[in-house]
């Protein structure tokens, strides 16, 4: 049971206290790193760190939700993919 958690992402509360949930639409895990990149209907990219199970960084707002993730054989470049999902 220790080992197992649930992260809170891809998540707005408003002002009036209302959460709103969106869907994730992709991961992507560094090659490298116990990192990983999600990404959802939101349209933000979240960079989470799985061992401590802590959020690293948000990317900003995109345009459109995030339909798909990858990172490149090193680990240097994130591509991201933003489109009607």
């Amino acid at each position: 049971q220790a080992k197992k958690y649930a992260f809170r992402c891809h998540r707005v509360t408003a002002p009036n206290g209302v959460e709103t949930v969106y869907p994730v639409n992709c991961l992507a895990f560094h090659p490298s790193y116990y990192t990983f990149a999600s990404g959802g209907c939101d349209a933000i990219v979240n960079i989470w760190d799985g061992q401590n199970k802590k959020r690293l960084c948000q990317f900003h707002k995109y345009p459109t939700s995030i339909a798909a993730l990858a990172f490149n054989n090193n680990g240097t470049v994130l591509a991201i993919a933003s489109s009607y999902t």
